[in-house]
């Protein structure tokens, strides 16, 4: 499911697993490949983007792309306004807190925050009442 105003560059190298939902203004760079599996929340203005930029002669304008894959397993929850950059695999059932930004691999099932993210807890399973598969 998609919220409106979603960017998507590079279609071609979006996986999109079952039941992935992407808010407002999320903005996702898969020109170097973005896979997202199963069970993802993406919050509002939110980007995750495989591709780094270079310089040469001290200049961005020369320095050309560098691609690496990005990869969000199962269960995540991407909070408003978070970033994941080129390079990084979000472990499953992980939360990123809003306004983060993940720069390296996350071990699963825990939560991370700042800029650049760490982890501040193990995420524990809560169930609401509301939509919540208990059993």
């Amino acid at each position: 499911m998609f919220g409106r105003d979603v960017t998507i560059l590079g279609i071609h190298k979006l996986k999109i697993g079952a039941n992935v939902y992407l808010a407002k203004g999320v903005w996702i760079n898969a020109l170097g490949e973005v896979t997202l599996e199963d069970e993802i929340k993406v919050g509002p203005y939110s980007v995750i983007t495989s591709t780094k930029l270079g310089f040469n002669n001290g200049s961005v304008f020369q320095g050309g792309t560098h691609f690496a894959p990005v990869l969000i397993k199962k269960g995540t929850w991407v909070a408003a306004h978070a970033t994941i950059v080129a390079g990084v695999t979000v472990g499953q059932g992980c939360i990123i807190a809003a306004n983060s930004v993940v720069v390296k691999r996350t071990s699963p099932n825990t939560i991370l925050s700042g800029v650049p993210a760490v982890q501040i807890a193990q995420r524990k399973d809560n169930p609401g009442l509301l939509g919540a598969k208990i059993g």
